[in-house]
């Protein structure tokens, strides 16, 4: 009798023991091969080379899924219920792969999808109140310095789950970061970097060939040129470039791509007023109306947000924008153009004037995740974080087209893995000349006065002047009030560029000698 208690007592625990080891042994990570197939992309893209397969299918195999001890996270995770409150545009990327989690988790996901420029009001009005639903959210890094006091600092987490915090690259970690470094110095771990994302300068090489170009603008005179040889040239219905120049963020973006270019900055050489009425602002707001005025850019531009001039784009109605990495637009299914040769992604162009300098819109996390305070799974919820933005996962969300483009320094130096990212070396050149988002409370009501006075001058209601000159007296009044130009006010940065910041872009150049300078992204 004994004996037979004895043989069942060890049988249970070999049974314990082989079902944690076969957990962890039969454990399936996202791969590229089983993902990424002709449902998700065209053929242009996956004739560039085979996927690896099996027993060894992934591009980064040592990215944080594979090492992370997923027996000890299933026993935090099992049945626990997390809900996601992800930007809707982009909420694709983590339905590509939340059921791999949720098997090795046994945790339960849900997403609540929410429109870009709905995103931060319902963020404040939920925080505010205390009625957030969600466990964890997709939100843009300016938006830290609202939402700190709301939020979970995630530096135990990320330290108990030996989570890869080292492989972003320095502006990364800053901007998801709060405070910021660059603003005070200290602070805590508060975002998971999820979307990076810079602008570039996208033309289409069959029409700038037909006008008799065989380059893209490297400057904003040499676009006005470009787009008066196009224009003679193109059909009805179709325009030298677009923007996405509506009143809001993405509107807000593009002006600076033209303002900051002109030699513009958010403030005033060390201090903190304002300088939104700058000769260089009027100068761009000018240059943004002249071409709309003259038929140079679509008209339609003024209400177009980031999907609406995507899709102008893809649909072949634009030859040059201004636009994040567009993946997507070489797919046939989403893009009418997806299969034309010659396309051509660049450096935004330079700006002209005695100020002139290259300098456009970027943040090496332009949104992160970060963890609700109130939350009662926030384990769970930051683990299915680390889960989403591991190595292998986002770089298969960014080949994919979902929008979600990358920043880790191991994705970067993987040129295989490179080779299917039709902006990859693109990204890694305009590094240096990016201008960062004011990441400080008062950026939501900054933007906002700046929008209205930039979209009322290029739709003709008012002029440049009238209107930056209104919103700088605004401006002021919002910052003084808020104590940056009082006797004693917080540091401000010597420069919210990235080239005044070499230790933040000196880690790429190296990188970017990894691809040779003639390769054919196009």
């Amino acid at each position: 009798m004994k004996r037979k208690i004895l043989i069942i007592g060890l049988a249970a625990l070999l049974v314990v023991a082989f079902s944690s080891y076969s957990f962890a042994a039969r454990a399936k990570f996202p791969a590229p091969k089983d993902i990424l197939t002709s449902e998700v992309l065209p053929k242009q893209i996956l004739d560039i080379g085979p996927w690896p397969q099996d027993p060894q299918p992934y591009l980064f195999p040592d990215s944080w899924c594979k090492k992370a001890d997923w027996d000890a996270i299933h026993k935090v995770c099992d049945g626990k219920k997390i809900v996601v409150m992800f930007e809707g545009t982009d909420i694709t990327a983590p339905q590509m792969t939340y059921k791999y989690f949720e098997e090795l988790s046994g945790a339960k996901v849900t997403f609540i999808s929410v429109p870009v420029s709905m995103q931060f009001e319902k963020l404040m009005i939920s925080y505010a109140t205390g009625s957030a639903a969600y466990d964890i959210a997709d939100i843009g890094t300016p938006f830290l310095a609202v939402f700190a006091n709301f939020l979970m600092p995630l530096d135990d987490f990320m330290n108990k789950w030996k989570y890869d915090w080292d492989d972003y690259n320095p502006t990364t970690k800053m901007l998801c970061t709060y405070p910021t470094p660059y603003v005070k110095k200290g602070g805590q771990r508060y975002m998971i970097p999820v979307d990076v994302d810079n602008h570039q300068w996208h033309s289409r090489g069959l029409w700038l060939k037909k006008a008799g170009l065989d380059r893209p603008p490297d400057t904003l005179d040499e676009v006005t040129e470009w787009c008066k040889k196009l224009k003679p040239v193109l059909p009805a219905g179709m325009y030298p470039r677009g923007e996405m120049a509506y009143r809001g963020i993405e509107g807000w973006e593009i002006f600076w791509n033209v303002a900051a270019a002109m030699g513009a900055n958010f403030f005033k050489p060390g201090t903190w007023e304002p300088d939104i009425n700058s000769p260089e602002c009027i100068a761009a707001l000018k240059y943004i109306k002249m071409q709309l005025d003259e038929g140079l850019m679509a008209p339609g531009s003024v209400t177009w947000d980031y999907n609406m001039q995507l899709q102008a784009y893809s649909a072949g109605k634009l030859v040059m924008c201004y636009q994040y990495p567009i993946q997507e637009a070489y797919h046939p299914k989403m893009a009418k153009i997806a299969e034309e040769k010659g396309r051509i992604h660049s450096l935004c162009p330079k700006g002209t004037g005695p100020k002139g300098r290259r300098a456009f819109h970027g943040t090496w996390s332009s949104t992160g995740l970060v963890v609700t305070k109130a939350s009662k799974v926030a384990e769970a919820a930051a683990l299915w974080g680390f889960f989403h933005n591991d190595g292998e996962n986002q770089y298969i969300y960014t080949v994919g087209g979902t929008g979600i483009d990358y920043g880790r320094i191991s994705l970067f130096k993987n040129v295989k893995a490179g080779r299917y990212y039709m902006n990859q070396r693109t990204m890694i050149e305009s590094l240096p000349y990016w201008y960062n988002e004011l990441t400080i409370p008062v950026n939501p009501e900054f933007r906002e006065t700046g929008t209205a006075a930039y979209h009322d001058s290029i739709t003709g209601k008012g002029t440049p002047e009238e209107n930056l000159n209104k919103a700088q007296a605004k401006l002021h009044e919002m910052m003084e009030k808020y104590g940056y130009l009082s006797a004693n006010p917080p540091e401000p940065p010597h420069s919210w560029w990235s080239h005044d910041y070499p230790e933040l872009v000196d880690w790429a150049k190296p990188i970017l000698d990894l691809y040779p300078p003639k390769f054919d992204w196009h």
